[in-house]
């Protein structure tokens, strides 16, 4: 089974319902989680979208709510807990994917089992200043000529078999807005790799995202890189990852890859 969930806004109707119809073809079912919504969309009302849940009926989750039904200790309703077979998939609703998206991901979990697979990605840097800064990244909307292994996967496009992501909302993932860097951590404790996949420009396309109308943007929360460096750098030491040229040239003034140590 091969399950996609995204967290939403509801300034952002329009851009899900895109997004929901560029993956309906490829997957068995799809959860979003409705941030704000007042209504269950028309376009949700499709015999593969298992759930549409409204955040005045289960609380504000924000980005987190996208991992929230792969966790089995959080997330009750029939007919999860998944088979531990079932592939997940945790999407960004103003992204439109191409229609060979899941067929490569799957492909690229068979291709080192036990890891995950992304699109976006991003290798940390030494020194490590900050999250915004002191990194090379893998944009999902720029080519990469090869697999390339990275620390932290983007959310957006992140591939998992339930089994080798048993992740805890609670436990490994409290802190929402730091939703990518969470991921990170978490493959990094579980000893799991993370590998953004191979493609061409723009094979995932963003959608125009109104100003302001971002689920972080939301919920106002001082010092965001603040906190996301603190929880990366406490995560370490992160592995040596070696960074390839397309990376580099995006991440033009950044330093050479390794990384954060743990403080002392």
């Amino acid at each position: 089974m091969i399950v996609a969930a995204c967290a939403s806004l509801a300034s952002r109707e329009r851009l899900l319902e895109r997004a929901v119809a560029s993956l309906l073809p490829q997957v068995d079912a799809v959860i979003c989680y409705l941030n704000g919504y007042e209504h269950v969309p028309d376009s949700l009302r499709h015999p593969k979208v298992l759930y549409a849940i409204l955040s005045r009926d289960a609380g504000w989750r924000g980005p987190e709510a996208k991992v929230w039904p792969f966790d089995a200790d959080e997330f009750k309703a029939v007919p999860a807990p998944w088979d531990p077979g079932t592939i997940g998939l945790t999407f960004d609703d103003d992204l439109e994917y191409p229609s060979d998206y899941v067929a490569r991901m799957v492909a690229a979990l068979d291709a080192r089992p036990g890891s995950v697979a992304c699109v976006h990605g991003s290798i940390l840097t030494e020194p490590f200043v900050g999250w915004r800064v002191s990194r090379r990244c893998a944009h999902f909307a720029a080519g990469l000529a090869a697999d390339t292994r990275v620390h932290v996967p983007g959310t957006g496009t992140l591939a998992f078999r339930v089994r080798d992501w048993p992740i805890s909302i609670r436990r490994d993932h409290a802190w929402s807005l730091a939703d990518d860097p969470a991921a990170g951590i978490f493959a990094l404790r579980r000893g799991v790799e993370v590998w953004a996949v191979a493609r061409r420009p723009n094979w995932i396309r963003p959608q125009r995202v109104p100003q302001g109308s971002s689920i972080a943007s939301q919920r106002v929360m001082a010092h965001v890189d603040e906190v996301e460096t603190r929880l990366l750098r406490e995560a370490g030491p992160w592995p040596h990852l070696q960074v390839p040229p397309e990376m580099q040239e995006r991440g033009a003034g950044l330093r050479r890859p390794l990384l954060v140590r743990r403080r002392a």
